[in-house]
């Protein structure tokens, strides 16, 4: 078993084909699998709360929840320093970055892209241009 910090996401009620009665969790980890009555009533309870701290153990390519240990103030606090109210998380800056390089690409003409942007410099360029407009965007977003 492992003690592993999740955030609940979502879950389902399921039976087993034998009929018993357990719970899938969709997890920050993916989807996890619970029968423990009580641990289950708990997490469900947990739903987008925040990080929780459980007992995993693995089967296989499945995860399976075996017991709900409470809630994880430390991991919480964590996640909140780990990104600053007003500021994209980089790998939503590189997601929009690459949104914005698309979109530029896609603005240029196959021959003139053939003709002028074969080199890898001037394609770095393009790539600048669209980090520089997600920078841009970002100071004047307010996140929640």
């Amino acid at each position: 078993m492992t003690k592993e910090n999740i955030e609940i996401l979502d879950f389902e009620d399921k039976k087993t084909q034998g009929g018993k009665s357990y719970t899938r969790f969709k997890t920050s980890q993916g989807w996890m699998s619970c029968f423990d009555a009580k641990s289950i009533n708990d997490l469900k309870k947990k739903v987008n709360q925040g990080m929780v701290t459980v007992d995993l153990t693995e089967s296989g390519e499945f995860k399976n929840i075996k017991k709900f240990l409470g809630e994880n103030e430390e991991a919480e606090e964590e996640s909140k320093k780990s990104v600053p109210k007003n500021e994209f998380p980089e790998s939503m800056k590189v997601a929009y970055a690459k949104d914005v390089l698309c979109s530029i690409i896609g603005r240029i003409s196959q021959q003139k892209f053939d003709d002028e942007f074969v080199e890898d410099e001037k394609i770095l360029q393009l790539a600048k241009m669209a980090t520089n407009a997600i920078k841009f965007i970002e100071k004047d977003i307010k996140l929640p």
